[in-house]
């Protein structure tokens, strides 16, 4: 059975987060991975770290070794090695 590339692309317009959004249009429709650093920026904390629902499985604002190592997933699945989010 082959993947409905249509509806997957529906559903993920219709129902994820932007962060998500962003990172299927860089994995499936050439996106750049800018977008997915723009929509990682915001939940970054002053720390340098990451919080704020990063995780969606949990909402606190602090940063949280977690969120960093989800936010290192996006900056490398998009392409986006040395950008100043991972410094």
């Amino acid at each position: 059975m082959g993947v409905d590339a249509a509806a997957a692309r529906h559903f993920i317009r219709a129902n994820a987060r932007l962060i998500e959004q962003r990172a299927f249009a860089v994995v499936f429709d050439d996106g750049g991975p800018g977008s997915v650093v723009s929509a990682l920026s915001a939940f970054q904390n002053t720390d340098g770290g990451f919080g704020n629902g990063l995780e969606p499985d949990k909402r606190a604002p602090g940063s949280q070794p977690l969120d960093v190592e989800i936010a290192f997933e996006y900056l490398v699945m998009s392409g986006a090695h040395g950008h100043d989010l991972a410094m």
